[in-house]
């Protein structure tokens, strides 16, 4: 489970530059994912600042693939220079085979837009976490 424990707070910065689109995400993550930090910025710029300032305090993104300044496939190899650690998720309705594959290659998860509920989720199961609402609604056995 990524060395991590119920008990440490996971913090994951959304950078996409459609604040409806990062509403949407952040709304997904609350709900299934409650325990964690949410951190949102609209640009690569910003990402790049935040993540600085979070440090290790931050071990996951997602990121929007078109956004100004920078593609979001750009900011994956920044971070990776600097964070190899770091879970990178690249959420996009750019669904080029050759970004798909650059992607992998970076070991980016490769997801598709329009986000939605199922979708986002689907990157917090592959980053290995457990959907915190399944707890809730599981009877007992």
């Amino acid at each position: 489970m990524n060395g991590l424990t119920m008990d440490n707070m996971n913090a994951v910065c959304i950078v996409d530059d459609s604040r409806v689109s990062r509403m949407m995400i952040r709304a997904v993550i609350e709900r299934h994912f409650p325990r964690w930090q949410i951190h949102e910025v609209a640009n690569a710029a910003e990402a790049i600042e935040k993540l600085e300032a979070l440090g290790k305090d931050c071990r996951f993104a997602i990121l929007d693939y078109n956004m100004p300044g920078m593609t979001g496939m750009e900011l994956a190899r920044m971070i990776r220079e600097r964070r190899p650690d770091m879970k990178l998720a690249l959420l996009t309705a750019n669904v080029q085979k050759t970004i798909e594959n650059q992607a992998k290659e970076l070991g980016v998860l490769f997801v598709r837009k329009p986000v939605n509920e199922q979708r986002v989720v689907s990157i917090f199961e592959k980053w290995g976490f457990e959907d915190a609402s399944m707890e809730s609604t599981s009877e007992p056995g």
